[in-house]
């Protein structure tokens, strides 16, 4: 008999639920051959091991159970620490790769046929795979670029709004129907 899938992900979880298990049989087996005091100092004894096991899980920090967790836990440390330019430039190396993998695997009339639709000259497929990943790229950058200068946009308006005084504000705002 193996421990439910949840159980090895989290083994405290396994021992307090053998411990809760033992707890019990104990009460109930009690229950049946003792009085009623007998049976509510037992009752007692298992709410004071549940409290002290709490008290035990909150004094142990968690520690990652496996590699995968802890890689998990480095990544996510070492992401606060990357400025924002450079987490984009990670993401894009990530999503190009992602996306050759996914070239890769279609037929080459399917990929002619991308390479076209994106104005690309048809070649060797591994060219034709470059060519489009770069070609997507270009498009996100620019894309990124773009929002980037919008964004620029609405905070210098908004700076020039809030600069008026308010009479003024009150004229350009019915001078725009608002």
């Amino acid at each position: 008999k193996g421990a439910p899938s949840s159980f090895r992900t989290f083994p405290l979880l396994h021992a307090m639920a053998i411990q809760k298990h033992k707890a019990v049989t104990k009460v109930s087996a009690a229950g049946s051959s003792l009085k009623r005091g007998a049976t509510a100092a037992l009752k007692k004894e298992l709410k004071a091991a549940e409290k002290e096991q709490d008290e035990q899980e909150v004094e142990k920090p968690e520690e990652p159970q496996d590699e995968e967790e802890a890689k998990d836990e480095e990544d996510q440390e070492e992401e606060e620490d990357i400025s924002e330019e450079d987490r984009v430039t990670q993401e894009e190396e990530q999503l190009q790769v992602a996306r050759k993998k996914e070239l890769r695997a279609i037929y080459i009339d399917e990929l002619k046929q991308i390479a076209t639709s994106k104005g690309l000259e048809t070649c060797k497929k591994d060219d034709m795979i470059e060519a489009v990943v770069a070609f997507e790229a270009k498009e996100r950058a620019d894309a990124r670029a773009h929002k980037a200068k919008l964004r620029a946009v609405v905070v210098s308006k908004k700076g020039e709004l809030e600069a008026l005084p308010l009479p003024e504000l009150r004229d350009v705002c019915n001078e725009h129907g608002i």
